[in-house]
């Protein structure tokens, strides 16, 4: 993480006077400016921690990892927004403009942002696929998806956050109110105390389930398939909750996003949409193993290829996604460029393959969501049957859980994660979600522990104590 903090600092941390944003002189320089409002803007303000600064942005704000850097990109000031609805795709594809053809400029890109930051809820992407969910709704208050157009752009940078818009009097704006809304230093929230956490699914329940994949798969109706349990607790500050996270578990793919009532809290690792110009790639992470001690990459591939179930998950997630990316792209283009590696977290090594393609010049922002939403590495395979029987079985909707968060930019860009290992707040509640990959050779009660184990950094978070198998449902 480097010099990303999290906390607002002693007595030394940042005063009104130490800003780097002169306020008369950024009102002269949008004066000075008013005829060439098309240029961007940038004002740079010290960065005074991350919960501070999530703080300073108020009830609206969407955060991510950058891609390739350990630092975030976070955007506000949001111009207009839409709610999608599950049972109007084609309107919400429109408003989106996702028909769109890729524009296939791969050169490098602007400061600024213009475009759509927001999520995807599971239940969206089904309909997406044509399949209506029927599992019972069991949050109130949560969308089916969220976008949003951000006029402000910010990026943390060592001890600075720079911000960036096409509006110099926008930009000016939120760089006063961001400074001195951090230089109140307010600290960490603790974690409510309460009791511990339940599930929607108790070890009973998950073997009966378990069971019931088994049949599917000795039927051949399905050749493996995700199966997952939700637990709930009472609900952390999310600001705080996000820093924290930060610092015990950060991931790649980590997004922060608040919106009015709700929020969601993440360390996603896996990128499921990388579109840059006509450049498409996905990352799919099949295969786990707890970490329990530093172990070598290379040792740790020989596990990985010496468990002969944990082989088969990831062997099968490399053909679904690259039968997925051939859909989209032109024909011999489809390769593996990183063949399972090893990725280390906090408390598991997992294993990932990138696969990328040169989309074809027909193919659309639209085509490209229903090859590759919902991820594979999230639902089994065959996709379609596998989300079929993950509704009939499972307890409960999954909401923004296995949808997938991220941006679709005016260029035609897009990039999305798959939104696991992530917290959603409603309310008095958090709400933490996980799954596991059943192939014939799976065993229930060491898959029920691995789902467990997935969570564990966001369950550690909430500082769950217990025993959760045998915890009461809910």
């Amino acid at each position: 993480m480097g010099a990303i903090a999290t906390g607002g600092g002693g007595s030394s941390s940042l005063q009104p006077a130490a800003l780097v944003l002169d306020v008369p002189r950024t009102q002269e320089r949008m004066r000075s400016r008013r005829e060439n409002r098309g240029q961007p803007s940038a004002v740079s303000i010290p960065f005074a921690g991350l919960a501070p600064l999530l703080q300073a942005c108020g009830r609206q704000v969407m955060l991510r990892r950058q891609p390739e850097s350990d630092g975030f990109e976070g955007f506000v000031d949001f111009e207009t927004s839409r709610r999608l609805d599950r049972r109007q795709i084609e309107a919400d594809l429109q408003a989106l403009g996702l028909h769109r053809i890729p524009a296939g400029d791969e050169g490098p890109k602007a400061e600024t942002f213009c475009g759509w930051v927001g999520f995807f809820g599971y239940e969206w992407l089904c309909a997406l696929q044509g399949i209506e969910c029927r599992a019972p709704r069991d949050i109130e208050g949560i969308p089916d998806g969220l976008f949003a157009r951000p006029n402000v752009r910010w990026v943390i940078r060592d001890d600075r956050v720079d911000l960036y818009g096409q509006d110099p009097r926008r930009v000016a704006e939120w760089s006063e109110r961001l400074a001195s809304r951090m230089a109140a230093e307010r600290a960490l929230v603790d974690s409510p105390a309460g009791s511990s956490p339940t599930v929607n699914c108790d070890l009973a329940m998950y073997e009966q389930m378990f069971g019931q994949a088994q049949e599917a798969l000795r039927k051949g109706e399905t050749y493996q398939i995700k199966l997952s349990i939700r637990h709930r607790a009472a609900a952390p500050d999310p600001e705080s909750a996000f820093a924290r996270l930060m610092e015990r578990n950060p991931a790649p793919e980590a997004f922060y996003l608040r919106w009015d009532d709700f929020a969601l809290v993440s360390c996603s690792p896996e990128m499921v949409i990388d579109l840059r110009g006509k450049t498409l790639a996905t990352r799919p992470i099949g295969g786990t193993f707890p970490r329990e001690a530093d172990i070598a990459p290379a040792q740790l591939r020989s596990a990985f290829a010496a468990d002969g179930k944990e082989s088969a998950e990831h062997n099968m997630l490399i053909d679904l996604e690259r039968n997925d990316l051939n859909r989209v792209c032109r024909s011999g283009s489809v390769q593996i460029t990183h063949l399972r590696e090893v990725e280390s977290y906090a408390h598991v090594h997992h294993l990932v393959t990138r696969i990328a393609g040169e989309v074809h010049p027909t193919v659309s922002q639209a085509d490209i969501l229903r090859a590759l939403l919902p991820g594979g590495s999230i639902i089994g395979c065959p996709k379609y049957r596998s989300i079929e029987l993950i509704d009939q079985w499972e307890p409960s909707f999954r909401g923004p859980y296995t949808g997938s968060f991220g941006t679709i930019a005016d260029d035609g860009d897009l990039r999305f994660n798959l939104i696991i290992r992530t917290l959603l707040i409603q309310g008095r509640y958090g709400y933490v979600q996980a799954g596991g990959g059943i192939v014939i050779q799976s065993n229930a009660a060491y898959e029920y522990r691995e789902n467990l184990l997935k969570g564990r950094a966001l369950l550690d978070l909430l500082e769950v104590t217990g025993d959760l198998e045998n915890g009461p449902s809910a």
